[in-house]
């Protein structure tokens, strides 16, 4: 199974590293997903579990919040900050993400 995907890491005010992204899968392969990814990860005990695994459509909006730490992140990190699993699409998808980071950061 191919499953194209984008992952971002993101920083929080305390400069705390986690994760956003968003892959591509028909509906009925999503709680495969996120039981696989719950294994993976483990499963959060504090208050805020209920974020761990948010799955939902995703839309621009989401681009531009996963990706507004960026230069943040960069600093901790290095300059590799995301990747993305479809290398066909890739220059695609990076230009889609670069035109929402442009407006986003015009605001």
């Amino acid at each position: 199974m191919s499953l194209p995907y984008w992952f971002c890491l993101d920083t929080d005010r305390d400069e705390r590293l986690h994760i956003h992204g968003a892959f591509a899968a028909h509906p009925e392969l999503v709680p495969a997903i996120r039981s696989a990814m719950t294994k993976v990860w483990g499963q959060w005990t504090n208050p805020g579990k209920h974020l761990q695994l948010v799955v939902k459509p995703c839309d621009e909006g989401w681009v531009g919040y996963a990706m507004r730490n960026q230069k943040r992140v960069a600093k901790i990190v290095g300059k590799r900050t995301f990747t993305i699993k479809d290398r066909a699409g890739a220059e695609q998808t990076y230009s889609t993400i670069r035109r929402i980071m442009a407006g986003y950061s015009q605001r």
